[in-house]
């Protein structure tokens, strides 16, 4: 993903709810895409409130640890469809928790190289995509995301 704009979590809410109206989880659309939503945190009220969609209050900690939405016109999701990195970059895959910032940047410009050749935007669906599946991840979700951002030293 390259970053085209920066936004604080509520100017991304307020963008949402006036051009991208398809962000804003809808639960009673059948399509996934639509229930999920992306802006599933309701800034029109302080502390901001989830809205109703796959999130609740047990992913409060890791929706809301951030201070900015980063938004993208060239963006690649394999999802399901998921590509095969090639041999020489294979560093990339991080075993185990944590993740490493640093640890990666030799292998930066091969990276870049590679992605680029691929086309930008979605090419699969999420892995647990079927409805019901993340009907309410909550805690579940939040348990993940922390273990994923624990910092390995």
């Amino acid at each position: 993903m390259r970053v085209s704009e920066k936004l604080t979590m509520a100017e991304y809410d307020q963008r949402c709810r006036a051009k991208l109206r398809v962000k804003l989880p809808d639960p009673h659309s059948e399509e996934p895409q639509e229930w999920a939503g992306d802006a599933v945190w309701d800034f029109l009220v302080s502390p901001p409130r989830p809205r109703r969609s796959t999130h609740d209050e047990g992913n409060r900690k890791t929706d809301l640890g951030g201070e900015y939405a980063l938004l993208s016109d060239q963006f690649f999701y394999f999802g399901k469809a998921a590509q095969m990195l090639p041999d020489h970059l294979l560093g990339l895959v991080k075993q185990g928790p944590g993740h490493r910032a640093q640890a990666n940047a030799a292998l930066l410009k091969p990276f870049l190289a590679w992605i680029e050749r691929q086309k930008p935007g979605v090419h699969g669906e999420p892995q647990e995509w079927e409805r019901g599946s993340q009907e309410k991840c909550g805690s579940r979700c939040a348990r993940y995301d922390e273990e994923d951002e624990q910092l390995v030293d």
